[in-house]
């Protein structure tokens, strides 16, 4: 599996903590040889004072490159965190 990072945010809550999250595309190949297939996922890491507090990750979301570039925009312009990808993913229809 590979991961490559899309963005990072900066955000600080309201009670003044400033965390940063990193928005990740994952890679992971299927198949063999003559019939490999690269199939797209998303990680989300969220630190604070540069410390990982929360990541979540769903792999295995689709095989078009396109489709996570879109998903993993709108998570990310959108401030999506950890705890919710897996609802924002379930949501994501392709």
């Amino acid at each position: 599996m590979e991961k490559e990072m899309f963005s990072e945010k900066k955000l600080q809550l309201e009670n003044g903590d400033n965390i940063i999250l990193h928005y990740f595309i994952t890679k992971t190949t299927k198949g063999y040889e003559e019939g490999k297939e690269q199939i797209y996922g998303v990680e989300i890491a969220k630190h604070c004072d540069n410390l990982l507090v929360e990541s979540e990750n769903v792999y295995g979301i689709t095989d078009n490159h396109e489709d996570i570039l879109y998903l993993v925009n709108k998570i990310s312009e959108h401030y999506v965190m950890p705890s919710s990808l897996l609802n924002v993913v379930d949501d994501f229809t392709l």
